[in-house]
């Protein structure tokens, strides 16, 4: 591998990091608007299936940017370059490669299922914010 090749492959795996972590802080700051805003958290309720559906594509939109990243970086590995004997140290490298590649894809799973699970607890699970929403819609307390 050349050393543009070597650089380009860096800039994949920084981009699928990137990508990871992105979902799960958005993640984190959807959890945090829904918390903190009543009249966000009373139009989700109202709208949980297309906020299903847009977490759904957001999900399988930063999968498939972190599947592009880790074709392109396997693409780059497989260049030609000087033949070369595998060695337990290739061995290794790839483990850990390996290892980082799930977890990248299971933070990824793991935050649009929570967000996912947390529009359906709100809508069919929160008696009181039930209750938070129709007071705001007009009830007397």
């Amino acid at each position: 591998m050349n050393e543009r090749e070597l650089e380009l492959a860096k800039q994949l795996r920084t981009y699928a990091d990137n990508f990871a972590a992105f979902s799960f802080v958005q993640g984190a700051a959807f959890c945090y608007l829904l918390v903190q805003s009543l009249p966000v958290a009373c139009t989700l309720r109202s709208h949980w299936c297309t906020a299903e559906l847009l977490l759904l594509i957001a999900g399988l939109g930063y999968y498939w940017l972190i599947s592009r990243c880790h074709r392109g970086e396997d693409r780059l590995a497989r260049a030609p370059s000087t033949p070369s004997t595998p060695s337990t140290s290739d061995d290794t490298i790839g483990e850990v490669t390996l290892m980082i590649r799930r977890i990248r894809v299971a933070l990824v799973i793991i935050a649009t299922l929570g967000e996912m699970a947390i529009v359906v607890g709100a809508r069919f699970f929160s008696p009181g914010l039930e209750r938070a929403c129709a007071c705001a819609l007009g009830c007397k307390p």
